[in-house]
């Protein structure tokens, strides 16, 4: 869990970002070419976002949905399980450590239930060794994992690699 002023920071840099007003927003990319040539873009992807963090949920919906994403929240893993009752989701970033259930515990029943969701693993402190957490994470299937604070940039590369590795299977 991020706090205070890392919290503050990755929220902003996100929002602006997502604005145009950074200088790491200009000519940031959604979309990517292909091995076959074929483009390659995130716009009209559903994306669930599992943060207990409200201000880190919020900038990366703004950011998101600047792009033209459907974008759903949960804060925490047993939450994010009823959203995916409902709705059919093509990518999940979630926050590692929440209370009630958290991202390994999430990603651990994903597994189970055989889902073939890409999943992002956002990282950004907390008790356990954040290395051997995503090592026990990758055993269940994430396909990345991102380090809290992060660029738009940064996001933006990992979600086109996790999703466009998913179009090839």
């Amino acid at each position: 869990m991020i706090t205070g002023k890392r919290q503050q920071a990755l929220s902003h840099v996100l929002y602006q970002e997502a604005k145009g007003e950074s200088r790491l927003g200009k000519g940031l990319k959604a979309s990517a070419s292909q091995s076959d040539g074929r483009q390659f873009s995130i716009a009209k992807k559903n994306f669930l976002i599992v943060d207990d963090d409200p201000l880190i949920r919020r900038a990366l919906i703004r950011v998101l949905e600047e792009v033209g994403c459907q974008v759903y929240s949960a804060k925490n893993g047993r939450e994010a399980l009823d959203v995916l009752q409902s709705v059919t989701i093509d990518l999940i970033l979630t926050d590692l450590y929440m209370p009630r259930m958290d991202g390994l515990a999430f990603i651990r029943e994903l597994h189970q239930q055989g889902s073939t969701i890409p999943i992002i693993l956002m990282t950004g402190g907390g008790t356990l060794n954040i290395p051997d957490s995503i090592h026990i994470a990758r055993g269940f299937g994430i396909d990345s994992a991102i380090s809290k604070p992060f660029s738009t940039a940064a996001l933006f590369q990992t979600i086109l690699k996790a999703l466009s590795k998913k179009d090839l299977e």
